[in-house]
């Protein structure tokens, strides 16, 4: 059972990653958003347990390969597409001094989100409506700015970061050479350096700087 889980997971991720990164205007639709608002709406109840099933350390392992990147700890962390905080508690566990928001466009998830850090397992961790493509902040307001299994706003996530900041696209289940290839060819026009694509268990981690210096 599980094995069939995790074939169909990885099915479902390719082609939406794909997707995403070859159309990225059909992810910036409203009629886009709002059937994702109202799908993972409607599995926020189960949404942990869904992880749990899928097995937690493989589902978090592109997310703790990325982790190996840092020198020194990030102090303000935006984790896009948060979910019920699957990634931010893991980065609060890691980072305790660091401020995380975490934004989702489902209040439902972020609901929950909230629940799970007032039982004081993440002080540190703010839940924020708003929709990763079009973000409440200013130009280079955070230290890492990351999303994980969600389609990716990439022009976006550079924008708000640092130079110098760390910047992740995480993905479970996917880890095929064309959508490697898209993924790359998406981020390298943009202010990046040091991109990494990497195996982690089932997936890959995309892991980049913001470029100190606009490239020539």
């Amino acid at each position: 059972m599980q094995k069939i889980r995790t074939m169909r997971a990885r099915g479902a991720a390719t082609q939406l990653v794909a997707l995403s990164f070859t159309l990225p205007g059909v992810i910036e639709r409203r009629g886009f958003l709002r059937a994702m608002d109202r799908i993972f709406s409607a599995t926020a109840s189960s949404y942990d347990r869904i992880w749990e099933k899928m097995g937690t350390s493989v589902v978090l392992a592109p997310l703790d390969r990325a982790l190996q990147e840092f020198s020194e700890p990030p102090a303000r962390i935006l984790d896009l597409a948060c979910g019920t905080g699957l990634a931010a508690f893991r980065l609060a566990e890691t980072f305790p001094k660091a401020r995380i928001v975490g934004a989702d466009i489902s209040q439902t998830m972020l609901n929950r989100f909230q629940t799970k850090a007032g039982t004081g397992k993440g002080g540190n961790l703010f839940p924020l409506l708003s929709p990763s493509g079009n973000l409440p902040f200013a130009d280079n307001t955070f230290d890492l700015v990351l999303t994980q299994n969600a389609p990716p706003y990439p022009e976006e996530m550079v924008r708000v970061l640092r130079p110098g900041g760390s910047f992740f696209l995480l993905f479970s289940f996917v880890f095929v050479a064309p959508v490697r290839r898209i993924v790359r060819q998406r981020l390298l026009p943009l202010a990046l350096c040091d991109i990494k694509i990497e195996k982690a268990a089932e997936g890959m981690a995309v892991t980049a700087r913001k470029c100190k210096e606009r490239r020539s």
